[in-house]
């Protein structure tokens, strides 16, 4: 029976492990490769942890391993974890950084899941990341009571943070966002904010926006941050 583990990044890593016979972890993988896929394209967020962790865990795997990256991006890492379930090499050699939305994608896209999330073993984290909800300072939402009042445009890649939060917010909260879906992310260089034709608002990860362009006012995340309105 196939056994798989699975690293929190603020992301997953999923990791197939079935060593066939009693050989240690130090000689089964010196010498070998380990390939991380990564449920995403490449120069984004999920793309840049991939790749910063390829470069330091083989140091922390017996036998040293080198470690390759392998971008499979598709329906927001979907087709990357129904690959490593199902594809993949069940030998340990295989392993994939993918969207943490995979925990939940089967409540909007059951006829899509090729995986078994509950067979999926947590490990560890490297990071704890707060979502911030904003809109560009020329909309009318200046706070967080204004996104039950008024309709907000949000953007963002279908089966990705931006555009499930929101799809979250409506369907338990009561939000009123109306949410344009992207097929592909933007550069990287257009993150965090950024002035689009039709789009007012962004719900997404990144570093601190300039003054005078977006007004920040929601949170999701373990911490709240209290400055905003």
């Amino acid at each position: 029976m196939k056994s798989i583990s699975l690293f929190l990044f603020g992301a997953a890593l999923l990791w197939t492990v079935s060593l066939a016979t009693a050989q240690s972890a130090s000689d089964f993988y010196a010498g070998k490769q380990i390939t991380l896929i990564v449920g995403a394209s490449t120069g984004g967020g999920y793309d840049t942890q991939a790749r910063l962790v390829a470069r330091h865990l083989g140091k922390h795997i017996p036998g040293n391993p080198i470690i390759i990256v392998q971008n499979m991006p598709g329906a927001g890492s979907l087709a990357a974890t129904n690959y490593i379930y199902n594809v993949a090499l069940n030998d340990g050699s295989v392993i994939a950084l993918v969207q943490r939305t995979m925990l939940l994608i089967k409540n909007w896209k059951p006829q899509s899941i090729r995986f078994d999330v509950v067979r999926l073993n947590w490990i560890g984290s490297i990071n704890s990341e707060v979502a911030v909800v904003a809109a560009w300072y020329t909309a009318p939402h200046k706070s967080s009571k204004d996104l039950f009042e008024k309709e907000l445009i949000v953007g963002g890649v279908t089966g990705a943070d931006p555009e499930t939060t929101p799809r979250l917010f409506n369907a338990v909260l009561g939000t009123r966002f109306r949410i344009i879906k992207a097929t592909q992310a933007p550069p990287r260089s257009l993150w965090p904010w950024r002035k689009v034709s039709s789009k007012e608002s962004e719900i997404g990860r990144g570093p601190a926006s300039r003054p005078r362009d977006p007004t920040g006012f929601a949170t999701t995340g373990l911490h709240c941050l209290c400055r905003l309105p």
